[in-house]
């Protein structure tokens, strides 16, 4: 690290941001922060990908098989040292690598987020494809709801969804998700 970057400094302009954050109740008050930053985003994107997650797996195959024929997702690299996938809009970037047993990544140690639209209708296209789902989005009653969902690759690395979802009252009766 940086000489000038020490880790109690970090520690002190976190514990600073957190309490600013905390207090934030508008947007307004969320724009004030950003505005209040010392720096800004110091990258220009290269003409291939912006950012990419990588990490590890026993079972490299399986993880590919699981990315390419259960999620459909575009492949940006393929070879049998090196996997990286992406949408079919180039809107995000995964890839990992083979690991020797005990050198893969934990599997709490990261979690792959998509935010979604219609979420039940997606559980259900995976369900339909085989995934198996650990926790299932819960159902707004009488607000929208940040709802998420969570299922794990082959490899176990949680890949959670997330989406926003609105109630559908029905003489003030909830029906399952109407989603944004």
């Amino acid at each position: 690290m940086h000489d000038s970057l020490q880790a109690m400094d970090l520690q002190r302009i976190g514990h600073e941001r957190l309490a600013i954050a905390a207090a934030a109740t508008s947007r307004d008050d969320w724009n004030a922060i950003a505005a209040s930053l010392p720096h800004r985003f110091p990258f220009e994107w290269g003409e291939c990908w912006r950012q990419s997650t990588e990490y590890r797996v026993c079972d490299f195959a399986a993880e590919v098989g699981f990315y390419t024929d259960v999620l459909g997702c575009s492949i940006m690299v393929l070879s049998d040292t090196y996997a990286m996938f992406t949408s079919p809009d180039n809107a995000f970037n995964v890839a990992f690598v083979p690991a020797v047993p005990g050198e893969e990544t934990p599997p709490h140690a990261i979690a792959i987020e998509f935010m979604v639209n219609h979420i039940a209708q997606t559980v259900k296209n995976l369900q339909d494809r085989g995934v198996v789902f650990e926790a299932l989005p819960s159902p707004p009653t009488s607000q929208p709801i940040l709802t998420t969902a969570a299922f794990r690759t082959p490899n176990a690395i949680q890949i959670r969804l997330w989406s926003v979802v609105q109630p559908k009252v029905d003489n003030n009766v909830a029906i399952p998700m109407e989603e944004q």
